[in-house]
């Protein structure tokens, strides 16, 4: 048996073999035995080498991942400075949305990091088209701590900045406020600023009543159909009459809330490029003020009506009414004598001004203080107007004031007056939040019941026999009052530059809502008063928002 394996070994070359038990083994064994071994080690190293590699890179791209990331408070000492505020919806009274927050990123650098700077910012302006390089490049190299680079940059511009490979470079997670309605609600949701704080509008009563972290949206009373309507009409006015700017709002009469209010010319909340300090942006209803012509009449005739003023006193308009050496003059003066009743109708100055100094300054004075006109409005929006009166209430303001001229106040200011003299007398403060039917409703008695009645009837005289005739609807019965104020140019009235009002309410037999509408400048085919401009354009917006408010 010995020989036989003997033999066997000999034949494949293994000559010697001890089969003790260290037995000895052949050195051709040895040699296979360290070429195998350096095989493997070198296998063992390459795969060393590959997982090596791997390692490495995902180990970079977890932290170029980890340092565009969200903006993370504890990693970094100035989150406390820069907290973004979060913000509730708004939406109008039927659930529309007007505000609405959305997700994004903004893009910072801690410029001490920077590793490459030219490089970085020569990439940075190829992805975000909106930079330029030279800025970029100053605040990449600027000696602060922090600095932010661009706002609202989208998650497929993320991704592109995270290929750039600059540690130095972050994302901070944020939310980007979006208004969903354009143009529509510009001066009523205002804006915020590039922190997400409101500056202006319902955006700021946010911020200044502690809404921003509320969870539910903020409703406010305002229609989105309304709304459009008016504005349409208006951009549609303002274009065939060429007119500079116009505004118009309705109100509900026995709430106060506010269903649509326009300030043109307007611009999207979304550009924040477009929000100028520029006077013709601003909210025509609320902040500016102004001299509203014979709408003024509607209360110097309601003052009357309180102090039992006799309705069949006659008044001569023939010819102009002297203060000393101030004229007051009818545009249209009848030739004969009128009476209370016919002087609201046919819209007579020389009428109103005879009554009013009647009654005195006293009284005059007390009465509009009651309505309001001596102060600010209570009311959302921060941008409201403050009244202009002469500290000295003279014998000719006395005068101009009932029929118009005098004292400058808003178009919110009018409106509310009005909604007080219909509204059986009663004032209600108006609002831009939709009111809880179920919470009682504070207001103050301004006149009595018999005087609200009587000014309805004669409001709706001047569209059936007046200047308002052209708001004579078959759809639906009005009542109104035209105005018409000329303009200051150089310091002088300018009776070819004037300013147009028209105030409306409806229906008359028991009025639900009032309007005012207003252009600036309107010249329609020649004819540049109210009963020409804003009497026929608040005809129009009557009609179409009638079936929305359900009154036909």
């Amino acid at each position: 048996m010995k020989k036989l394996l003997k033999k066997h070994l000999d034949n494949i070359g293994i000559s010697k073999i001890n089969f003790s038990f260290g037995m000895d083994i052949p050195l051709s064994w040895v040699k296979i035995k360290r070429k195998k071994n350096i095989i493997i080690n070198r296998l063992n190293f390459i795969l060393f080498c590959i997982y090596l590699i791997f390692t490495i890179i995902i180990f970079r791209t977890l932290f170029l991942s980890i340092n565009l990331s969200f903006f993370d408070e504890k990693n970094y000492n100035m989150a406390s400075k820069l907290r973004r505020f979060s913000r509730p919806d708004i939406t109008d009274r039927n659930g529309e949305l007007l505000a609405v927050n959305l997700p994004t990123l903004d893009l910072y650098v801690e410029p001490q990091k920077i590793i490459y700077p030219e490089r970085t910012a020569s990439e940075l302006v190829k992805i975000l088209t909106d930079l330029k390089y030279d800025d970029v490049l100053k605040k990449i190299k600027s000696d602060k701590k922090f600095i932010y680079l661009d706002r609202k940059i989208s998650p497929s511009e993320r991704e592109k900045l995270l290929m750039i490979g600059e540690p130095a470079l972050g994302a901070y997670e944020t939310d980007y406020r979006f208004y969903p309605q354009n143009n529509l609600f510009t001066h009523i949701i205002g804006n915020i600023d590039i922190d997400n704080r409101g500056t202006s509008g319902i955006e700021k009563y946010i911020d200044d009543n502690d809404l921003t972290d509320s969870k539910n949206p903020i409703v406010l009373s305002v229609d989105i159909y309304i709304q459009d309507a008016i504005r349409q009409n208006l951009i549609t006015a303002m274009k065939n009459f060429k007119a500079k700017s116009a505004a118009g709002i309705v109100m509900d009469v026995k709430t106060g809330e506010i269903l649509g209010m326009v300030s043109l010319p307007d611009f999207h909340n979304n550009d924040a490029k477009a929000i100028i300090s520029n006077s013709l942006y601003n909210n025509h209803i609320t902040l500016d003020v102004f001299e509203i012509g014979s709408v003024m009449k509607i209360f110097n005739t309601a003052l009357a009506l309180e102090n039992n003023y006799p309705k069949d006193k006659l008044f001569d308009v023939s010819k102009p009414f002297m203060i000393g050496n101030f004229r007051v003059k009818d545009s249209h003066p009848k030739k004969w004598k009128i009476n209370m009743e016919e002087a609201f109708i046919y819209s007579s100055n020389i009428a109103s001004a005879m009554i009013a100094m009647e009654l005195g300054e006293k009284k005059q004075t007390n009465f509009f203080k009651r309505l309001g006109f001596f102060s600010k409005m209570r009311f959302e929006l921060p941008e409201k107007g403050f009244p202009i009166f002469p500290k000295k209430w003279n014998d000719n303001v006395n005068a101009t004031s009932a029929y118009g001229y005098g004292i400058s106040i808003s178009l919110l200011h009018t409106i509310s007056a009005v909604n007080a003299i219909i509204n059986d007398g009663m004032y209600v403060n108006p609002t831009l939040i939709k009111r809880d039917k179920n919470k009682i409703l504070k207001s103050y008695q301004v006149v009595n019941s018999n005087t609200s009645d009587e000014i309805k009837k004669l409001m709706r005289l001047v569209i059936t026999d007046g200047t308002g005739y052209k708001a004579n609807l078959k759809s639906i019965k009005a009542g109104g009052k035209t105005g018409t104020a000329l303009k200051l140019v150089d310091g002088k009235y300018n009776d070819k530059i004037l300013r147009t009002f028209f105030v409306s309410i409806f229906p008359i037999e028991d009025p639900k809502y009032t309007m005012l509408i207003m252009l600036d400048e309107a010249n329609n085919n020649g004819c540049i008063t109210s009963a020409c401009t804003t009497v026929p354009v608040s005809a129009k917006i009557i009609e179409e928002i009638i079936p929305k408010l359900n009154l036909n």
